[in-house]
């Protein structure tokens, strides 16, 4: 859900060529598309990201120290 605004839906057939046709004309929207995707997901899928949830799963605590993640 996150990813929505960044991730174009289609239908196939004449909707998939449409938006195929309308992202190639408007190189701008579709940079914007990636650069939003990927500043997402940078921000939320780090290796620190999966770090504290592996300690999680395994029992560990994870503790922030000095504004770093993990330990």
């Amino acid at each position: 859900e996150p990813l929505r605004p960044y991730v174009v839906f289609t239908d196939g057939g004449d909707d998939l060529r449409d938006k195929l046709v309308y992202y190639l004309a408007h190189p701008e929207e579709r940079r914007a598309k990636v650069r939003g995707a990927r500043d997402w997901v940078l921000s939320n899928h780090t290796n620190a990201h999966r770090a504290r949830e592996l300690a999680g799963a395994i029992g560990l605590s994870w503790v922030e120290v000095d504004g770093e993640d993990g330990r």
